[in-house]
């Protein structure tokens, strides 16, 4: 509810120059779109696996999931002015015949005129994603070869690198927490997946994770598991 606001907080602080924002699309609506469009929202990425409406569903895991309804918004996005990457997970076995008609897609309602039109993802078995049957990743190798290959064939950038995006290096921004530090956190929200709550704390999200019931705006007791690349886990204690 408070995403327009974000953006045009985003705006005004001195040194941000690209507002983008990654989304699966079903919370999407034309209105939102236009809104985040005034109050300057550059890109959005958005997750589409397949334009296979049953590989579709297979791949995100909901049988309701309104594909068409999607598409339908990728093409408003570009209508109102902001830049579009589609951002398909490539997974080896079941999405594969999928990739050239995403790429197509893409190019054929404009996706990509100030940035990429495609972020093509290599499937990795995450420890905390999900892990679908019988699926394993293919090479890194393998997987530049192919959009090599892709890229050839259709005309379109496809191996992406941080100047691309505008992206150069930065100092890293201070970490909070040591790992094992017992902390008291504020719950602000249910987490992503099940047993997840997401907390504030010293001024940083943090994500509690092996919760069992919590309540928003509680104070709650942690130990601080993890705090790589400044991405703050807990558990409640």
């Amino acid at each position: 509810p408070r995403l327009i606001e974000l953006i045009q907080g985003l705006r005004e602080i001195e040194g941000v120059e690209t507002i983008s924002m990654q989304t699966n699309g079903v919370l999407l609506d034309e209105r939102l779109i236009e809104e985040m469009a005034e109050a300057g929202m550059d890109r959005l990425n958005v997750s589409i696996h397949a334009l296979d409406e049953e590989i579709a569903k297979r791949m995100v895991g909901a049988s309701s999931y309104p594909l068409r309804r999607i598409l339908e918004l990728c093409e408003h996005i570009v209508d109102v002015g902001i830049d579009l990457l589609i951002a398909p997970v490539w997974l080896p076995g079941v999405n594969d015949g999928e990739m050239p008609r995403i790429i197509e897609y893409a190019k054929s309602i404009g996706a990509g005129r100030r940035w990429p039109p495609l972020g093509i993802q290599r499937y990795e078995a995450h420890k905390r994603g999900r892990r679908p049957k019988g699926v394993r990743p293919i090479s890194w190798s393998r997987f530049y070869h192919e959009l090599r290959e892709m890229e050839r064939r259709y005309g379109v950038k496809l191996i992406l690198r941080p100047e691309d995006f505008g992206i150069h290096p930065r100092r890293m921004y201070p970490i909070p927490y040591r790992r094992g530090e017992i902390a008291k956190v504020r719950v602000i929200a249910p987490g992503w997946r099940r047993g997840e709550a997401l907390a504030v704390g010293r001024g940083r999200a943090i994500t509690i994770v092996g919760v069992k019931a919590f309540n928003i705006g509680e104070k709650m007791r942690v130990r601080i598991i993890g705090n790589k690349h400044n991405i703050i886990l807990a558990r409640p204690i």
